[in-house]
């Protein structure tokens, strides 16, 4: 069995334990646990219950390290790194992409693979969008779906954006979209490993990304993009330019590597096979 949100690996460990059918469990913890806020509780159930679990795999380091604290046996938390799988086939014939086309056409525009939530922090890009676009005119494309749209409608009409953002619902091929992007923005609060940074790295799209997670790694190792601590909106909006009129070289081959999907997966079943 895999298990991979907290709530439910919880749920998953106590059916192991008291289930009559004898069957192996793993987990993913996949966002940083220092990023739960303090909260005791949610302490409490990992050191108490993930112990049980037979394997535990996560995306960094450092989540490794955090759940070695609880006193987890070592040898069932494994490194696993968030695969990449490019969907190459063509985008069947969508409303929406037609409208994107005038929507993008001679325009430099930023973009955004996310749920609409509360979490995802949206409203920072649009402050950013809004402020940057006093100097420098961007448009932003948000590519997602979640219970904030009608806020962050609200808020785009507030700021006078609205020929300046669209917001779409998710499709099956975003990549046609993502590649001729000029800059990828992440503000999330937290992430575990973002799959669309990733993403938007394979298909040499510089990232914009808050320091939120392990995607922001490859960022720094690969000098594809810029890492910000603090939501300020005047500096954060300030590298915009400066990462839109460098000119990126393809990145580098040992990034592909790092994401492939098929090595990933292979990784993944020789983990499985060892499982006692």
């Amino acid at each position: 069995v895999l298990s991979s949100i907290f709530h439910i690996n919880i749920i998953s460990i106590l059916i192991k334990i008291f289930s009559i059918n004898k069957f192996k469990l793993i987990i993913r913890e996949t966002n940083k646990i220092s990023q739960k806020k303090n909260n005791f509780f949610k302490f409490f159930l990992i050191f108490i219950f993930y112990r049980f679990s037979n394997l535990i795999i996560s995306p960094s380091k450092q989540i490794n390290n955090e759940l070695k604290k609880f006193l987890i046996n070592k040898k069932k938390i494994k490194l696993l790194n968030n695969p990449v799988i490019i969907n190459n086939n063509k985008e069947k014939k969508n409303s929406q992409i037609k409208k994107l086309k005038s929507f993008i056409k001679k325009s430099k525009f930023l973009i955004t693979l996310t749920r609409l939530e509360k979490h995802k922090n949206i409203d920072f890009i649009l402050e950013c969008l809004a402020k940057i676009n006093k100097t420098m005119d961007l448009k932003l494309l948000i590519v997602g779906n979640g219970s904030q749209k009608f806020k962050l409608n609200l808020k785009i009409r507030n700021l006078g954006l609205q020929n300046k953002v669209k917001i779409i619902r998710f499709i099956s091929n975003p990549h046609i979209i993502l590649k001729k992007s000029n800059l990828y923005f992440n503000s999330s609060y937290y992430e575990g490993q973002s799959n669309s940074v990733l993403e938007a790295l394979y298909c040499n799209v510089p990232v914009l990304s808050a320091d939120n997670g392990s995607h922001t790694r490859y960022i720094k190792k690969y000098s594809y993009g810029y890492v910000f601590n603090r939501f300020n909106v005047t500096k954060v909006s300030q590298k915009i330019p400066q990462i839109i009129n460098k000119k990126f070289s393809k990145i580098s081959s040992q990034y592909y590597q790092d994401v492939d999907g098929t090595k990933i997966k292979k990784k993944f079943v020789k983990i499985i096979n060892k499982i006692n």
